[in-house]
């Protein structure tokens, strides 16, 4: 879900006391699960799994999105 990835992507602020900006771990994050990012990783994948990791890539990335324009409502 959306919360778990968040939760996620912000535990190291709690650990760390929260160094850096939030919305610059956002964008790394979007620029990490960029799905044309991660193609050369579904070629390391066997065929009959490539689609539930390339699933996987887009959740991540689609929550990360939705993350990113939550955080630009609150601002």
């Amino acid at each position: 879900t959306t919360e778990v990835i968040s939760d996620f992507i912000f535990a190291t602020f709690r650990v760390r006391g929260g160094n850096g900006l939030r919305k610059d771990r956002i964008r790394s994050s979007i620029l990490r699960w960029h799905p044309d990012k991660l193609l050369g990783v579904l070629t390391k994948i066997v065929d009959e799994e490539r689609h539930i990791v390339h699933d996987g890539i887009n959740t991540v990335f689609g929550a990360m999105k939705q993350i990113q324009d939550q955080e630009k409502q609150a601002a």
